[in-house]
């Protein structure tokens, strides 16, 4: 996967769809598979997301990685997927140069699809009604895509950032279409959990600008070895032990293999409790066994489709 200045751009052609498609949610799936019926799918988006460039945000931002969106994009539908170097000096751009410069002189596409909401150009005052507009002194068709809806809200990346970070991960799903995941390399903890019967793998996750889901315990599915697992997810500070840092661990179910190293991958499936401060550790090893068995019991309810 390359990630492409602008003036390294070639003809693309095809229906090009144009977005920074974070998280490639239902509402981004329902474009993308749109444009496939109008042809072939090419997709053009940003790295890093403009938003990270613009707004200097240094954490708890992405719903995916490149690599994620790359492949949650192709399985959606898009023949080739772009990856165009956000800069200041891109963003600087008035709407109208961007359009001659970057869309007609170097991706040269057949047709265009964007979001209703889709902005552009220097201080993002180019709209896509203004897209539309202005590209068809070029004889070129911009479609542009309404909004889409579920449970009477607008499906927006902003909304599922929000619920993540309230811990409603079932309520994230809905809008994402799959459950939330996330990445990361399996290192060496405290040895806490080996001691009080509940080992636990500490994850340093691929990067801090992708969005946890806010501190507490969840029941999550993990891929690690190429085998999948269920687990007990801790996302928090352990106040118990008096700890700042906040820190991510996943218990495996049945498990015993020593997998330093390797990386993992995190499914969210379902909150469990908030984070809370015990008197002792000997009451934290006595909720995590109520933990496990609420977490069993989520398994055997997603299993049988309840």
């Amino acid at each position: 996967m390359k990630v492409f200045d602008w003036q390294e751009l070639k003809r693309i052609g095809g229906v090009v769809a144009i977005g920074s498609f974070d998280g490639v949610h239902l509402g981004h799936r329902k474009l993308l598979q749109y444009g496939k019926k109008l042809g072939k799918l090419n997709v053009m988006t940003f790295s890093p997301h403009p938003r990270i460039v613009l707004q200097n945000i240094k954490e708890d931002f992405l719903l995916n990685t490149d690599e994620e969106k790359y492949n949650l994009l192709r399985n959606s539908g898009a023949d080739n997927v772009f990856f165009i170097h956000f800069t200041e000096e891109l963003a600087d751009f008035p709407p109208e140069f961007y359009i001659e410069k970057v869309i007609c002189s170097k991706i040269k596409p057949d047709r265009i699809i964007v979001g209703f909401d889709h902005n552009f150009g220097k201080g993002g005052v180019g709209r896509a009604n203004f897209l539309k507009d202005y590209c068809k002194k070029f004889n070129l068709d911009v479609i542009i895509f309404p909004e889409v809806k579920k449970n009477n809200k607008e499906i927006k990346s902003s909304l599922i950032r929000g619920l993540l970070r309230k811990g409603k991960v079932l309520e994230a799903k809905e809008f994402l279409g799959r459950f939330y995941s996330f990445g990361g390399v399996i290192i060496q903890g405290e040895g806490l959990g080996n001691r009080i019967g509940f080992p636990t793998s500490n994850v340093a996750i691929d990067t801090a600008l992708k969005v946890l889901p806010c501190d507490g315990v969840y029941a999550a599915r993990v891929k690690v070895a190429g085998f999948k697992y269920n687990a007990m997810l801790y996302v928090g500070r352990r106040p118990t032990l008096k700890k700042q840092k906040r820190v991510v661990e996943v218990h495996i179910l049945n498990f015993e293999k020593n997998i330093y190293g390797e990386h993992i991958d995190v499914e969210v499936i379902r909150r469990i409790r908030d984070e809370k401060s015990f008197d002792s550790i000997g009451s934290l090893r006595d909720q995590l066994y109520l933990d496990k068995k609420e977490i069993e019991k989520t398994f055997k309810e997603v299993k049988n489709g309840s």
